[in-house]
């Protein structure tokens, strides 16, 4: 899950598009099960080197918490546009979310950070219009996501695989009721589909692209390492986090793109 920070940990925009401001975080991202952004001020951006603590010393400890837990080792990523916000008007947004996920998201350096906790690779594999329609109200409950993604794979030719993680993009407007009650900015989850568990996120719209890209990547860290929120690579200590959240809205640069540090037990600190 990811929660908002105080002020987005992004300042500036990635994007020269009409309008484009940095702007405080949206005070309504992260997820049920998953890590999220913590409601801290984080250093964006390159940080000053820290002498590397060992093992012994780290204050996580991040294990997979079941042997037979699952992992999505090679994650395929689909962007899912809920109403017609990103169509008309707000394509320019669409363009740019479609182009940074199609630059890092197919960039061995953005999952290899990954590979201690098992993803071997991954990749960007396109967009899906989920649905043109807003909602039954300004919120919505994971049955009203549940019930939009099941009408889609419906009508799909290519079922759903449980090596797909579908990520909702959320117009403005309109919010996750989880979301709201617990003060996220995204999260992610799983549902059944025809007797086989899909893989989703919900990211809550900001018109701060660098926190939108922070949270994106957040969840993708989260839903491939530990996709069903409970059994994966979470922290031992007793905490609920998991390797997205200790490094929340921390960015990085993969290419052209901000995207968030993840947590690494190797290293103990973000990367």
């Amino acid at each position: 899950m990811t929660k908002p920070s105080d002020e987005a940990a992004a300042t500036a925009d990635c994007t020269q598009r009409e309008g484009s401001q940095g702007h405080p975080a949206d005070p309504r991202l992260d997820a049920p099960h998953s890590g999220g952004v913590s409601a801290t001020i984080y250093d964006v951006g390159n940080v000053a080197h820290k002498p590397r603590a060992t093992p012994a010393a780290c204050i996580h400890n991040v294990q997979r918490q079941s042997s037979s837990s699952p992992l999505i080792t090679n994650p395929k990523v689909v962007l899912l546009w809920w109403s017609t916000y990103f169509w008309d008007r707000h394509r320019t947004e669409r363009d740019f979310y479609k182009a940074a996920l199609s630059a890092f998201g197919n960039d061995p350096a953005f999952w290899n950070r990954l590979s201690e906790y098992g993803v071997t690779g991954g990749s960007y594999v396109g967009t899906i219009d989920l649905t043109r329609f807003g909602g039954p109200s300004a919120s919505l409950s994971e049955q009203d996501i549940t019930d939009a993604l099941t009408f889609r794979f419906n009508n799909l030719t290519t079922p759903p695989d449980q090596d797909t993680i579908y990520a909702i993009m959320l117009p403005d407007g309109l919010s996750s009721a989880y979301d709201t009650m617990n003060s996220f900015i995204g999260h992610h989850q799983v549902y059944q589909y025809n007797g086989k568990p899909v893989y989703y996120a919900v990211v809550e719209y900001s018109s701060n692209t660098t926190q939108t890209l922070s949270v994106i990547t957040h969840e993708i860290y989260e839903a491939a390492t530990d996709p069903d929120g409970s059994t994966g690579y979470r922290d031992a200590s007793g905490g609920e986090d998991e390797v997205g959240d200790f490094c929340n809205l921390q960015t990085m640069m993969i290419g052209m793109y901000p995207v968030q540090k993840v947590w690494s037990q190797k290293d103990c600190g973000c990367k």
